[in-house]
């Protein structure tokens, strides 16, 4: 008994090399960016942004005054953001500092207090002694 061998069919492997040939003929030719020759400066940013600006200001009354409050927020953003980076870290190291060196002695806290003071000097000045401090 002979066995038949199925004979192998192209159709798949052909619809298969259909489909990649049609996806490469119709794939848009990827094209690599162009870097720039260098690195745009703060000066160029700044210059295309007030070029920007007073190209949007032109034409209409009511884009000049957004343009406007935009260029006063502006301001108050960038103070905000060099001034608040300084300031904070200014006041921690200060607290931290005066209650570091904060004293704990009780006389010289009392002295401190303007009427504590006053008494001090009223029990001196009766000859009293001042009262004892606890065990």
């Amino acid at each position: 008994m002979y066995a038949l061998l199925p004979r192998p069919s192209l159709a798949p492997a052909a619809g298969t090399l259909a489909l990649l040939v049609a996806s490469l003929a119709c794939a848009p030719a990827a094209h690599a960016q162009q870097t720039p020759s260098r690195e745009p400066t703060t000066r160029e940013y700044a210059r295309e942004i007030q070029k920007q600006m007073k190209q949007v200001e032109e034409p209409d009354c009511t884009n000049r005054q957004i343009v406007r409050l935009f260029k006063s927020w502006v301001g108050v953003v960038l103070i905000a953001l060099v001034v608040v980076p300084l300031v904070i870290p200014f006041k921690v190291a200060i607290w931290f500092l005066s209650r570091m060196t904060a004293t704990t002695d009780p006389e010289k806290l009392a002295l401190s207090d303007p009427w504590a003071c006053a008494h001090l000097a009223r029990q001196k000045a009766n000859g009293e002694a001042p009262p004892a401090e606890g065990p």
